[in-house]
């Protein structure tokens, strides 16, 4: 029998492959460096989907940050400048083109600058509104014209005389509230003037007061029926109040006005004649405080008053009296002869915040109307 040969047999084959436990372990990670901000770079640890290194910029054995992978339609949003389309190409300006780009949206926005500021105001004051600024243009009013347009002020209240062709010298009528002397001479018509300015206001339901000094009540009443004036009745009805008090003290007479105006609530008042209360003062001193005093209690009541007062015939200026100064206005009535005939003028010397006459204006008083004025004649021609 043979001899046994024995085999040798290559256990190794045979054997198992033992796992290689740092096969699969990664490499260790080298630590970042920290970030500007003393952030650390989270991004790293926090995401497990790292591209390859590749490039300049691959380094062995560290990997790159984490690149978070964005939709194409987020990418494009990021790349594009606001205004452009996905598809637009972000387009190179050189210097020159970029400054042209930059002046075009200057001038475009003064140009929209200018048009709100012409809107705004247009919106204050319409093309379509009489007197505006684009109508006077159009028109050529001059500088002076502006000036005076912008310094009127708000509208004064107007009370009509009552008397035909007066009420357009003075711009309608006197100012409410204040104090107009007529001054005249005996026979002028200062009275009737007076009765005319009550009457007027009468009939528009205004109660009224009247005070005389010198003439009696009883005489009044009758003068003044020739102009149909029925003053008895208008008296019994409570529309009109007449007085004659006795002065023997200033301060009495106030007192006397204030009491019949605020009894009857009287928005006109006429007081015949001023010129009697010179007679109870020594100098003009005390008559002129008395007239300031008198002046006031008729303003503090809310009346319009007519101050009747004497003067020398004829239309040339006399001296001033103490009481033109203290009234609001003055008006003058005289007679005037011409050719051996007297002829009745009205001038209109002061009229406080009314732009009035300044001519001699020819005037007749006439049964049932009174005093009519006519502004369009002159003193030497024919009415």
């Amino acid at each position: 029998m043979d001899e046994d040969v024995e085999e040798e047999v290559d256990f190794e084959e045979y054997r198992l492959p033992e796992l290689d436990k740092n096969k699969d372990k990664k490499p260790a990670e080298k630590k970042q460096e920290p970030k500007p901000g003393g952030q650390a770079g989270k991004e790293a640890d926090d995401t497990k989907a790292h591209k390859p290194n590749s490039g300049d910029n691959a380094v062995e054995g560290i990997k790159p940050e984490p690149v978070e992978e964005k939709t194409g339609k987020e990418s494009e949003a990021e790349q594009k400048p606001q205004g452009m389309t996905a598809g637009e190409e972000i387009p190179e300006l050189s210097e020159k083109e970029l400054s042209e780009v930059l002046e075009e949206k200057k001038t475009t926005s003064q140009a929209e600058n200018k048009e709100n500021k012409g809107a705004r105001k247009a919106a204050k004051e319409p093309d379509n509104v009489p007197g505006s600024e684009q109508e006077r243009e159009g028109k050529g009013v001059t500088p002076a014209e502006k000036k005076e347009e912008r310094i009127q002020p708000a509208l004064i209240e107007r009370i009509s005389t009552g008397i035909d062709g007066l009420d357009e010298l003075v711009e309608g009528g006197f100012p409410a509230n204040s104090l107009v002397l007529v001054k005249g001479c005996a026979g002028a018509g200062k009275s009737i003037f007076g009765m005319n300015f009550l009457m007027e206001g009468i009939g528009k339901g205004e109660k009224a007061c009247y005070f005389s000094l010198e003439e009696p009540v009883e005489e009044t009443i009758r003068q003044m029926s020739v102009f149909g004036w029925n003053l008895e009745s208008l008296e019994s009805e409570g529309k009109l109040a007449l007085k004659q008090p006795e002065l023997y003290e200033f301060d009495e007479l106030l007192t006397l006005i204030e009491e019949t105006v605020k009894g009857m609530k009287a928005k006109r008042l006429v007081f015949d004649s001023i010129s009697v209360l010179g007679l109870y003062f020594q100098d003009d001193f005390k008559l002129r405080r008395a007239l300031i005093g008198f002046e006031r209690t008729i303003k503090r009541l809310g009346c319009t008053a007519v101050v009747l007062s004497e003067s020398c015939a004829g239309f040339e200026r006399d001296s001033c009296g103490v009481e033109e100064f203290v009234a609001d206005g003055v008006i003058k009535l005289g007679l005037v002869e011409k050719e051996s005939v007297f002829q009745r003028t009205l001038s209109v010397f002061k009229m406080r915040a009314t732009s009035h006459s300044l001519r001699v204006h020819p005037f007749q008083i006439e049964p049932g109307k009174g005093i009519v004025v006519y502004p369009g004649e002159k003193v030497s021609g024919s009415f």
